[in-house]
């Protein structure tokens, strides 16, 4: 439609060069990426190796069902045609395309992505870590009280605990929000796993549980066991 506009163009002629000989169209494609994964889609010109041969070709194959037999089966194929052809760096199109420059925009993002997000993470846990381990030490002496008058120990440790899971819920979902926004920033350099990847999420969450219970268990544990009299002073 761009050259020929309202007509077919199977059958009209065209020529690259000035000094070429002529090109006949004989199918139309569609657009497509040729260099880099997160390039616009734009139209692109095959032509028969027999019009512009190259010493070095790479063909490229649908071959369904096991890979390994898939291979060998090309490398039959070519012998058997030409003895004297050799057939070299046979894979698979995933490998081809993790191993070319297709992805090496997004790959080189997707590392600085997950060194930030790896130090913020670390932030976070430690940060997370001394909040509450503060707020637990403060309450040094609500825990001498509540053992004095009779709560056991156990109930201290595990309320204590409750009141910063509840904590750091608040603090999860404020950041799930946040991270949804943010995640529709990053879809152009995702490539294989979605902007709101759930086992990311659950993983996060799990690690930031886990630490706020530690955070909140070693404290109590430690102000449980200590002496009423002596908590109340130390409080």
């Amino acid at each position: 439609t761009q050259y020929w506009p309202g007509v077919s163009a199977i059958g009209r002629k065209l020529r690259l060069d000035r000094d070429g000989k002529w090109a006949t169209i004989v199918g139309v494609v569609g657009n497509g990426k040729y260099m880099f994964v997160n390039e616009p889609s734009k139209p692109f010109l095959y032509l028969a190796s027999s019009q512009r041969f190259r010493s070095q070709m790479t063909l490229e194959l649908y071959a369904p069902g096991n890979e390994a037999s898939a291979m060998q089966a090309i490398r039959t194929l070519v012998h058997n045609l030409d003895p004297d052809m050799p057939v070299a760096d046979i894979r698979t199109m995933p490998t081809h395309l993790r191993g070319g420059i297709a992805f090496l925009f997004p790959r080189i993002a997707m590392m600085v992505a997950v060194a930030i997000g790896l130090l913020g993470l670390i932030q976070a846990v430690v940060g997370l870590y001394g909040v509450v381990a503060f707020g637990v030490a403060e309450r040094t002496r609500e825990i001498g009280i509540r053992i004095a008058i009779g709560a056991r120990p156990g109930e201290v440790v595990r309320t204590v605990m409750r009141d910063g899971i509840v904590l750091t819920g608040v603090g999860m979902l404020i950041g799930v929000v946040a991270a949804l926004g943010v995640a529709q920033l990053m879809r152009a350099i995702l490539v294989g796993v979605g902007a709101t990847d759930p086992v990311a999420y659950l993983a996060a969450a799990i690690l930031l549980v886990v630490v706020t219970m530690l955070a909140a268990w070693l404290p109590a544990r430690k102000a449980s066991r200590t002496d009423p009299v002596v908590a109340l002073r130390e409080g």
